[in-house]
């Protein structure tokens, strides 16, 4: 979870130098390390040890050989941000690394590893600071300067046992609809063609909670699948969450979820979901989405419906995390419709209409707002020249008394065909109402955006980005990126 907007330039040496750190400091604590990731890490060894393969080189099946295939990414990022506020300037600057890995066994298809880290470096050292600053974030809440978040690092075994099609060892992320993090054990299992079962449990992990000592939360849950018949799938999930506070001796926090979701395919060009969600016995949400193309007329559609049927208070952290950010969130609907219109192979117009509305209109509040917006957009692609593309946008906002038209415009060029081109961008846009829940900026109304932004990839891995973007509002703020990142 990063901040919405950044300055990024960095070395390989650094990356990889934070890369290495990542993988000995990170948020996992002493008893997960003993109990969980030493076996997992002993059976890593026996994976690597066999003949390493990377992703885009041939098959080595005719030496009778079972390669390991690795997949991932690895990036640095040195983030600047700089803006002006009551005559004052005011700067933040950061540094972090990020990894992926993912090793598997394509031939045997037995064992996978995932993991996935950030290293974060405060260089600005303003964590102490007791005035206000609009780039307060997560990161100035610790006394290091430097600290790491582990977001997956999880041993998968491929068909172990009969009727036991994977079991998933170590620290996990959503393994089913709910963004949870937990260290612990999950498995999944074919009870019957048509039915498929998962279950998962471990210690509760809150990667920003201040008080987020280890194994003191825990989580578990259970997801039954039906498929009752080919075009139908129905999902039945319960999440129980037990969320200790201790820091301020406030109650501690249990909870419990249950959802059902119906995915319908009606045709291959026509499938339609459906969710509802209930809070320890309350209902809690629903979320209606249609989504069709007539591949004919060159039209596609995608509607959706949202309904928050009650007060969103506190709950545990896996169920409310922005809960400390927006305060009480109250009820409201919206709707979303989008329809796609082509025109040949390289004009298309978009047509959409979205709408939020406040069950108690009299309740509106920052972060909890009732409005409308009507926009139309011209896409052009390869029309006069190859590899130009140009987008044009108009919009018509309401809220309350509140009657707005704005443009945006977007204009785009590819140096050649492929997905590792080079390319540069530029435009504007308009937001009524702009967010970032990960800094204190709150919430901005009337905002303007511009933007410049490029990407060059070279050496078959490798990619650079750089760009700048300036946001006129109240204040103004100031943004120039660049970018390394290798994959592998």
């Amino acid at each position: 979870m990063h901040p919405g907007y950044y300055y990024s330039v960095t070395s390989a040496d650094y990356s990889r130098q934070g890369a290495m750190v990542l993988l000995l400091c990170n948020s996992m604590r002493l008893r997960f390390c003993l109990s969980i990731a030493a076996p997992l890490l002993c059976t890593l060894l026996v994976l690597i040890s066999a003949p390493l393969q990377a992703a885009d080189s041939g098959s080595s099946a005719d030496k009778g050989t079972d390669p390991v295939l690795v997949q991932g990414y690895l990036s640095g990022k040195y983030v600047f941000r700089k803006t002006r506020v009551d005559d004052e300037k005011i700067r933040d600057e950061d540094l972090s690394t990020d990894l992926r890995i993912d090793l598997s066994k394509p031939q045997s298809n037995g064992y996978e590893f995932h993991f996935f880290g950030t290293l974060r470096d405060d260089l600005s050292s303003n964590r102490d600071r007791t005035g206000y600053s609009p780039f307060e974030d997560i990161g100035n809440a610790y006394r290091s300067r430097t600290h790491g978040y582990v977001y997956e690092a999880h041993l998968d075994l491929n068909d172990p046992f009969s009727h036991v099609t994977q079991v998933r060892i170590g620290r996990q992320d959503g393994t089913r609809d709910e963004p949870i993090f937990f260290d612990g054990i999950s498995a999944d299992f074919r009870v019957a063609p048509r039915i498929s079962v998962t279950a998962y449990g471990g210690a509760a992990v809150n990667l920003y909670e201040l008080d987020n000592r280890w194994g003191s939360d825990s989580l578990h849950g259970i997801g039954l699948d039906l498929y009752p018949a080919s075009a139908t799938v129905v999902n039945l999930d319960y999440l129980y969450v037990d969320d200790k506070r201790g820091i301020f001796d406030t109650t501690s926090q249990r909870d419990q979820l249950i959802s059902l979701k119906l995915n319908q395919r009606f045709s291959p060009n026509l499938r339609t979901s459906a969710k509802l969600r209930y809070i320890n016995g309350d209902p809690r949400d629903m979320e209606v989405r249609v989504v069709g193309t007539a591949p004919e007329t060159g039209i596609e559609l995608n509607a959706a419906y949202v309904r928050q049927f009650r007060v969103q208070n506190e709950l545990s952290n896996e169920l409310s995390p922005y809960y400390d950010v927006i305060g009480q969130s109250e009820p409201y609907q919206s709707y979303d419709v989008k329809v796609r219109t082509f025109f040949g192979t390289h004009v298309a117009v978009d047509m959409g209409y979205f709408k939020r509305a406040l069950i108690h209109t009299e309740l509106e509040s920052a972060f909890n707002r009732a409005y409308t917006r009507s926009y139309a957009v011209l896409d052009i692609t390869n029309l006069a020249v190859s590899g130009l593309s140009l987008s044009f946008t108009g919009e018509q906002w309401t809220a309350g008394h509140q009657h707005l038209t704005s443009t945006g415009y977007d204009v785009g060029y590819a140096f050649k065909a492929g997905r590792r081109s080079p390319k540069v961008s530029a435009g504007s846009y308009y937001s009524l109402y702009k967010y970032d829940y990960y800094l204190s900026l709150g919430e901005r109304t009337n905002v303007r955006t511009y933007y410049v932004k490029g990407e060059y990839p070279f050496a078959e891995r490798y990619s650079f980005s750089c760009g700048y973007e300036i946001e006129h509002g109240i204040e103004t703020y100031q943004t120039a990126k660049l970018g390394l990142r290798y994959a592998f």
